[in-house]
């Protein structure tokens, strides 16, 4: 390519995010910036490839072309920011639809009560969300200036009290929303998660669990793969359908796998972010072990998953459901396998596609659970 698409950002808070296809063609997500382009053929880089004035509309496809090579991608360009619906915020929309399909038996299940519980429910754990990324954010600002300088407490675009006014907002908001609806399931769920999040991110001591391996593991594993799965399902199940309580089989499968699936983030999330972590005494795994070693085990756990689907699958007595779960998560694993043996480790703009990958499997993941039966 010898020629380079730019466009100027007349704001200095980056609103949104491009992404590259297969054709690298361009897709610009969630911006609401007024864009000047231009073709600007055999222009120099900018001084800082993070500059959040210049976001790229189109780069080489060969890694190795001079002008990737010296321009490399920046990592706001490939990762949504907090103005645009991020992938941990689809992540807990889709996680509460897929929980709340597994608890319909039959199609007069799906009615106008159930849409709205499911709204509810949504609206509730959205809140929530916001409230843990703040919280987060808020404890990690100055590791998030190595790491993730392009964050909005990190880069200086909003300040601290903004920013607890916001979290304080969402999780009042949340609470509000789970004492109108009045559900126990959700009561305790939102609770726990509100709770789980809390100790997660918070400097004080006994907490700032994410510090150590084992509770960074166990608090994502608890808050997102179990607490949000099951009280999802129970709301759905006990106060909306007004039905017994049961641990259905596609609960059972989707809290086991949601759960690895959650590990598998957590592990991953933290192979670009070695510096800053290592500085700040953050002993995450893809610290003491290296980034190569935890890209396996992830890749390891995620086959397990998937092997664990299909086998779960296969024991189903309904035809249709057997064939659709053993086929789909089997073509997920060769994918998955496929695109794990095409990753160079020393270039991070592949291991943020692997990642993003991840999370489109984990999409997917959650549209096959309720077809388990």
């Amino acid at each position: 390519m010898k020629r380079l698409l730019r466009a100027e950002i007349e704001s200095r808070e980056p609103f949104g995010f491009v992404s590259l296809n297969s054709k690298n063609a361009v897709t610009v997500h969630n911006c609401i910036f007024n864009v000047p382009a231009w073709k600007a053929a055999g222009r120099s880089a900018p001084a800082s490839h993070s500059d959040p004035f210049v976001v790229s509309l189109a780069l080489p496809s060969s890694r190795s072309h001079p002008l990737r090579a010296r321009w490399p991608c920046p990592r706001f360009a490939t990762e949504p920011t907090p103005a645009c619906l991020c992938s941990s915020a689809i992540f807990q929309i889709l996680g509460v639809i897929s929980s709340s399909l597994m608890a319909i038996e039959s199609f007069s299940d799906i009615s106008l009560p159930f849409l709205i519980g499911l709204l509810k429910v949504a609206a509730i754990f959205v809140c929530m969300f916001s409230y843990a990324s703040g919280i987060n954010q808020i404890f990690d600002i100055e590791i998030d200036k190595i790491n993730k300088p392009h964050l909005p407490l990190a880069s200086g675009v909003m300040d601290k009290t903004t920013a607890i006014a916001i979290i304080s907002a969402s999780a009042f908001m949340g609470f509000a929303i789970v004492n109108n609806v009045g559900s126990r399931p959700l009561l305790w769920g939102s609770f726990l998660f509100f709770l789980i999040s809390t100790a997660y991110s918070v400097n004080l001591p006994f907490l700032r669990w994410k510090k150590y391996e084992t509770g960074a593991a166990l608090s994502i594993i608890i808050g997102r793969g179990v607490v949000l799965q099951i009280s999802t399902f129970l709301h759905m199940q006990t106060f909306v359908l007004g039905k017994q309580m049961n641990f259905s089989r596609p609960l059972i499968l989707g809290t086991i796998v949601v759960s690895i699936f959650c590990i598998v983030v957590a592990l991953f999330k933290d192979v670009p972010d070695i510096e800053g972590d290592k500085k700040f005494g953050i002993r995450s795994l893809a610290a003491s072990l290296g980034p190569k070693k935890v890209f396996w085990i992830c890749v390891c756990l995620l086959e397990m998953a998937y092997i664990f689907a299909i086998v779960f699958g296969a024991t189903s007595s309904r035809p249709w459901s057997k064939l659709i779960t053993i086929l789909s998560h089997s073509v997920l694993a060769l994918m998955l396998w496929k695109q794990s043996e095409s990753i160079d480790m020393k270039d991070k703009f592949s291991l943020q596609s692997f990642y993003m990958l991840i999370w489109k499997l984990f999409y997917a993941e959650f549209m096959l659970l309720p077809l388990v039966r």
